[in-house]
């Protein structure tokens, strides 16, 4: 993600007080050893002591990062409040005028004894969409040195990862994607060290090329095309890739998984290393669609980011800082944005909580021009819509079978364009009489947004073979995408 570049005034002003007059107490450095974990990689999958492991993660301030939450500080809030079992430590190779963060080693003292991973990344803003090499600032040289240093001060510490290059390469794929990459992985494990390492996909991370609404051609995607070859440089096979999803991925979850299924047939493991959405509602979809194919394919991701910078707030105070919630009971806290409600809730996920619901689809006909029938509120698309023919009276659903029932726990719709305002008195509905007859009123839709998904959250308990939408008068059943969610 492009960054910015200035900080928080006053809560910088605050820490470089604390540091001058010695009251921000840093973790010792003490050792560089973690306690007894073991991270390796076994095809597809990452493995904590033998065990399959997946990162929930979030981006934070590290060295010369000039944004101004202090990581070492925060740790309590981030490991134990929000659950997060991994931070990405965002660092700059060269001086920005920002000393006032902890060192790495600091970091890596305070995180690894609670068992968190330390994901450090190099995070140079002229590099982004571009490559290290003998010309640039930094050069290939310098960035291999930076990652030589850090291997020999890590090696010992298997919680330890090293993220070689933060969002290289632009839309074209480029063979010094490999290139860059082999020169550094083999500087590492000449070291000696085993740590995990990880690779950012091409297209400034996005790893997506050209490819928009479709799915991602083998030559638009740097992974599905030389990710085996970079991972033969590493003796250990200790390497794994990083997507980073943003606009590329703002498209339907299908397109997500098509991506997932396509790496993961390589044999190679893949996390999501940035993921999120700005308060403006932009990448909302990216991010929904990260944590369902997340959930779905037990990828790891971490959330843009800890710090609320670029307006990717995890609250709706304190600057979107994720430290300032609310509540620090266990209880969620009541001012998370979008954002923040979906990593909090994603970070107490344990597989058998609500799941998107599939079943037959039924709705009312005939379309409004023959070809928009209710099919299209559930085709992956949020570019199609149903269009019902008549104003009043339509309504589209899902049976889940015979002797199936679920309790619905929320109804994810996204309009169809410029025409929010035609959800708005939508009823969401259950029954277990027919597709037709029987039905219960479970929610209502309101506030409706143009180009963001809206969510209905259904609190009644009663587990339902019938669900639709049944839309408000006047609006021709007009709904670009709906889900039904359920357990």
């Amino acid at each position: 993600m492009r960054k910015r570049s200035s900080w928080k005034g006053v809560a910088v002003y605050v820490l470089l007080l604390a540091l001058m007059f010695g009251t921000v107490n840093f973790a010792s450095v003490t050792t560089t050893e973690a306690a007894g974990d073991s991270y390796t990689v076994s095809g597809t999958k990452i493995m904590k002591n033998g065990t399959e492991f997946i990162l929930n993660g979030t981006n934070v301030n590290g060295p010369q990062w000039c944004w101004g939450s202090n990581t070492v500080n925060d740790a309590n809030l981030i490991v134990n409040k929000w659950k997060f079992n991994s931070i990405r430590v965002n660092t700059h190779i060269l001086a920005k005028g920002c000393d006032f963060q902890p060192t790495l080693q600091q970091i890596v003292d305070t995180y690894t004894p609670l068992g968190a991973v330390v994901m450090i990344e190099a995070h140079e803003d002229a590099r982004i969409g571009n490559y290290y090499t003998s010309t640039t600032s930094p050069t290939l040289t310098e960035l291999k040195n930076y990652w030589i240093n850090l291997a020999n001060q890590f090696k010992n510490n298997s919680n330890v990862w090293f993220n070689i290059a933060n969002e290289p390469g632009d839309w074209n794929l480029d063979a010094q994607w490999k290139t860059m990459h082999k020169t550094v992985i083999e500087a590492i494990r000449g070291t000696g060290a085993t740590n995990i390492i990880v690779v950012d996909g091409g297209t400034f991370g996005q790893d997506c090329g050209y490819s928009q609404a479709g799915n991602v051609v083998d030559g638009d995607s740097a992974v599905i095309s030389w990710g085996q070859e970079v991972k033969s440089y590493d003796t250990t096979g200790n390497t794994i890739f990083s997507v980073h999803n943003y606009g590329c991925w703002d498209w339907s979850e299908s397109k997500l998984t098509d991506y997932v299924n396509r790496v993961h047939a390589k044999n190679l493991a893949l996390v999501f290393g940035e993921w999120g959405a700005q308060t403006g509602g932009e990448h909302q979809t990216a991010a929904q669609n990260t944590v369902n194919v997340s959930q779905a394919k037990k990828v790891g991701k971490m959330v843009w980011h800890w710090d609320g910078g670029d307006a990717f707030d995890l609250t709706n105070t304190g600057g979107g800082w994720g430290g300032d919630i609310n509540r620090t009971d266990g209880t969620k806290p009541t001012n998370l944005t979008w954002l923040g409600s979906k990593v909090w809730d994603a970070n107490r996920y344990t597989g058998s909580v609500a799941a998107k619901l599939s079943g037959t689809l039924y709705g009312t006909t005939p379309a409004f021009n023959g070809t928009d029938t209710f099919h299209k509120a559930m085709d992956g698309n949020t570019g199609t819509f149903f269009d019902y023919a008549n104003s009043d009276g339509g309504y589209v659903g899902l049976d889940l079978g015979a002797s199936v029932t679920k309790q619905i726990t929320k109804v994810r719709l996204y309009p169809r364009s410029g025409m929010a305002y035609r959800m708005d008195g939508g009823k969401i509905q259950g029954s277990n009489t027919s597709s037709t007859s029987g039905f219960t009123d479970l929610g209502t839709v309101s506030s409706a947004q143009n180009a963001v998904w809206h969510e209905v959250t259904v609190t009644n308990t009663t587990k339902y073979r019938y669900v639709r939408y049944l839309s408000p008068s006047g609006s021709h059943c007009n709904v670009a995408e709906l889900e039904f969610w359920g357990k």
